[in-house]
């Protein structure tokens, strides 16, 4: 440090004399990748350390977080005393989408094609179910046409509120985040959740689930608990949204505030998913096509940037 009073150096040609470092490290001595300091970093077995860049200074906290996280760079596996460790196994329980292309909200199927509202839709009725369960939403990938999205660069994830905790979209293929070396969680259950119609367990062979009807003179929101709760105990729990079609999802995404008895009516929208639908805001009216996965950086996060839903107030 300079001393008090002393000039203050303008450049480094007038920085005061110091003493030559014991162990100076140059680029001479360091192999090539150890270090990985990019914008888009490409990890590689020798990478010791990493720093995810933005395209200017303090670009994006949270981008910043969220995008190390993705790549596996998150502490966490231990904590202080009294703190939960992020990759937590015990109390912590998860819930995730199941039933779908690679566990993601895919926008190539005939039935929501290159539409938003399909995305916007699954991840309300998915946030709703993990307030309910009590249960860490791990975020789903979004699949459209030649390339994987995360769902953070369009979700603003600060719009949940405290009432969902969330995973990112790769945790469970985090070492850190395994239960044991070859599991990534203690226990599984598997649920597929139909249009008046419910399936509590899914073949552990690929099989189809076998599904029972349900009483229609019961409240939707009943038969799902009622399906969920024998999976209570299960550390992770899989979650298909086989109801969830273009009619359910036209009616949630224009449901208007005093016509909620009607939603429920209609197709069977339960008041709790459209409250968790207005509640979440978004960066645009469908995923980026230039936001890619593979391409991502902190830039691309949405946190505090989103807008409702243009139906939603």
């Amino acid at each position: 440090m300079t001393a008090l009073g002393a000039k203050i150096p303008k450049d480094w040609g007038d920085r005061p004399p110091t003493d030559a470092p014991a162990r100076p490290v140059t680029y001479a001595h360091v192999v090539p990748h150890v270090g990985v300091c990019s914008t888009h970093p490409i990890l590689t077995p020798d990478a010791v350390f990493v720093h995810t860049l933005g395209t200017q200074p303090l670009e994006s906290q949270q981008g910043k977080k969220i995008h190390a996280k993705e790549l596996g760079l998150w502490h966490g596996r231990g904590a202080p005393a009294g703190v939960e460790p992020y990759y937590a196994h015990g109390a912590r329980k998860y819930l995730a989408l199941d039933g779908t292309p690679l566990g993601g909200i895919s926008l190539c199927e005939k039935e929501g094609y290159h539409n938003g509202r399909f995305v916007k839709a699954k991840v309300a009725i998915l946030a709703a179910m993990a307030a309910a369960t009590g249960r860490t939403l791990l975020l789903p990938r979004v699949l459209v046409d030649y390339h994987t999205y995360f769902l953070w660069t369009f979700l603003d994830l600060q719009s949940l509120g405290d009432g969902v905790d969330v995973r990112e979209t790769n945790f469970l293929h985090n070492p850190r985040a395994r239960a044991a070396p070859d599991a990534p969680m203690a226990s599984v259950a598997r649920v597929a959740l139909g249009r008046g119609k419910v399936a509590g367990a899914v073949g552990a062979d690929g099989a189809g689930p076998a599904w029972a009807a349900l009483d229609p003179d019961q409240d939707v929101v009943d038969h799902w608990a009622a399906a969920l709760e024998p999976h209570a105990a299960a550390e992770l729990l899989l979650v298909n949204l086989d109801f969830v079609d273009g009619e359910f999802v036209a009616v949630l995404t224009n449901c208007a505030p005093d016509a909620r008895k009607q939603c429920l009516r209609r197709v069977g929208v339960p008041p709790e998913f459209v409250d968790f639908f207005e509640r979440l805001r978004w960066c645009g009216e469908t995923v980026d096509l230039n936001k890619m996965a593979t391409k991502s950086f902190q830039g691309f996060d949405c946190f505090a940037k989103g807008r409702p839903h243009k139906m939603a107030k």
